[in-house]
């Protein structure tokens, strides 16, 4: 009979957890087996592994052999390692000594394992940082937005109070002008208010004038496209008609042919005929 060391599976569904045993080759992965030499948990953080190193060591000792599992598992415990050694003929003093070794070497990789687990956390966590960064740089923010509108509204209504406040300010002058000078502005304020009155006639007339100007235009437009669309038409049609012509053309000339066919024939039964008649 040939013993194999092999994991078999307990649990529940998508919570398992093995057992490793000493069981037949022959028999099924959770059949019946021999003995119970551990237990493994991967699911764990970190993931439990207990062997019993003695009966392990007996069962490779008598011929036993592991699956490709098991065995990761033995030489991670060093049970693989400490078999070697007394394979090869060393005192148990000096067994232990180099499963000492052995051991230290393995908490230094565990902590280079750990160092490295915590540099790739803190790339990723620079990765995200950076990346939100880009996004709220990218997409400004509803305030950043408001504050913008907002100063956009104050400096368009910033020339507007410059333009009363200048206006206020003119008027003002104007007066003590007028009390400095009496005879001057009799004069002048009446052809100044006239002034006025005629620009503020000529705007109105051009404001006017614009919304009949750009009626036109739109009339010209419409006037242009139709008359673009009625060539297209025209040229569509003519096109059809060439066509159509073509087709009674072609038709005309096959008749002819087929006429001429036809005529071809009888000559040729005409002739015949006379033949025959001579002979």
């Amino acid at each position: 009979m040939s013993v194999r060391l092999r994991l078999r599976r307990m649990g529940r569904k998508k919570k398992p957890f093995y057992r490793v045993v000493a069981a037949d080759q022959r028999s099924p992965r959770d059949g019946r087996f021999i003995e119970i030499i551990g237990y493994y948990d991967p699911l764990q953080e970190p993931r439990k592994l207990e062997l019993k190193k003695d009966r392990v060591l007996y069962w490779l000792d008598q011929g036993a052999q592991p699956s490709t599992t098991v065995k990761s598992l033995l030489r991670q415990e060093g049970v693989w390692y400490r078999l070697d050694l007394q394979k090869k003929g060393l005192d148990p003093e000096k067994i232990e000594e180099e499963m000492k070794k052995w051991e230290l070497l393995q908490i230094e990789k565990q902590k280079r394992k750990q160092l490295a687990k915590a540099e790739k956390a803190k790339k990723k966590a620079a990765k995200k940082a950076a990346e939100k960064e880009d996004v709220t740089t990218a997409a400004p923010s509803p305030k950043a937005k408001e504050a913008v509108e907002s100063k956009e509204t104050t400096v368009s209504e910033e020339p507007e109070s410059t333009i009363e406040t200048a206006e206020v300010a003119s008027a003002e002058s104007q007066p003590e002008e007028s009390a400095e000078t009496p005879d001057d502005s009799a004069v002048t304020a009446p052809e100044e208010k006239a002034d006025d009155t005629e620009k503020k006639s000529e705007i109105s007339d051009t404001a006017e004038k614009q919304p009949e100007k750009s009626d036109e235009k739109d009339g010209k437009s419409e006037e242009v496209d139709t008359k673009e669309s009625a060539e297209m038409e025209q040229s569509e049609n003519e096109a059809v008609k060439e066509e159509e012509s073509a087709d009674e053309t072609a038709e005309k000339a096959e008749a002819e042919t087929e006429n001429a066919d036809s005529a071809d024939d009888t000559a040729e039964e005409a002739v015949d005929a006379d033949k025959k008649d001579e002979k």
